[in-house]
């Protein structure tokens, strides 16, 4: 099983988004950027608890937060910031938000459950295939040309499920 660190997100890009455990990310975050709903639950001793899968997912990104600086606001680097997993959480705050732009890290497949997955579809509409979820992979497959073995280098997408 992986350690902790290898699945800790790492420092995102602006415009970049993957998907993530609460339980993996750093203690300190405990509210949706985009509603402000709370994303972990506080008990009745002051700690604060991930709730149970699927509530668990977030979506990660980095963005500049606004301050205020002598009366000026300001924007800082960029630094990551965490939604509940739904659309309208991260189009909140980005608007141009794409649901099959969500990165999957391979090291955090093992921890997805069934549920995960049923929440990917129902709030992103993602496509689950192999009974994980597939995310922007670069994979190489053997094709057979005039008997020939050639390597082929593809980007496979989740994409988006058809309505019914």
């Amino acid at each position: 099983m992986a350690d902790k660190t290898a699945l800790s997100p790492p420092k995102m890009q602006e415009g970049a988004f993957q998907l993530g455990l609460l339980q993996f990310c750093n203690q300190s975050v405990k509210k949706c950027y985009g509603c402000g709903q709370l994303l972990k639950m506080q008990r009745g001793d002051g700690q604060w608890q991930v709730p149970p899968a699927p509530n668990d997912l977030v979506i990660i990104t980095a963005m500049r937060r606004p301050y205020w600086q002598n009366g000026v606001q300001k924007r800082g680097s960029p630094s990551n910031v965490y939604f509940l997993c739904r659309v309208e959480c991260v189009r909140a705050m980005q608007a141009a938000f794409l649901p099959f732009l969500v990165v999957i890290p391979t090291v955090l497949r093992p921890h997805l459950l069934p549920v995960h997955s049923q929440r990917l579809a129902q709030e992103l509409g993602l496509s689950i295939s192999c009974g994980r979820v597939s995310a922007r992979v670069c994979v190489l497959k053997r094709l057979r040309r005039g008997g020939k073995e050639v390597i082929k280098r593809q980007l496979v997408l989740l994409q988006p499920m058809p309505s019914k």
